[in-house]
């Protein structure tokens, strides 16, 4: 968001939003009919009001939308569970995982369980060392 953006109006944040939604997802959902849930209830009224009804900079968001062929429906905050996980902190305390002994053990269960010889191991590991 740039800091022009940081200073706009709650419902064109909202708008912002969306729009950056569908066009960075502009693969799955054109086309396409998407419900889109949100918390923010004068958005769901502004998408149906005509568009010359709306000031400029709100024309020009709903312009980008109208490509897209998405419905709108209210659903309060505490219903909205993904979105409400998705802006938790990230645990920080969480241990770092060690790469290399992660690689080993994915390796020696492939060994154990796939059907190859010996000598057939050797010459993957000799090759891998010369890559």
């Amino acid at each position: 968001m740039t800091s022009a953006e940081k200073n706009y109006a709650q419902i064109e944040k909202e708008l912002l939003g969306l729009g950056f939604a569908c066009e960075k997802f502009h693969e799955y959902v054109y086309g396409a009919t998407v419900i889109g849930e949100t918390d923010h209830k004068p958005l769901v009224s502004l998408h149906k009001k005509n568009l010359f009804d709306l000031m400029p900079r709100l024309q020009r968001m709903m312009l980008r939308l109208r490509r897209y062929d998405l419905k709108l429906e209210f659903k309060p905050g505490k219903y909205l569970l993904v979105a409400d996980t998705l802006s938790r902190a990230f645990d920080r305390s969480v241990k770092k995982i060690n790469t290399e002994e992660e690689i080993k053990a994915h390796v020696d269960m492939i060994r154990q369980n796939a059907q190859v010889s010996d000598p057939m191991w050797e010459k993957v590991a000799t090759h891998t060392k010369d890559d």
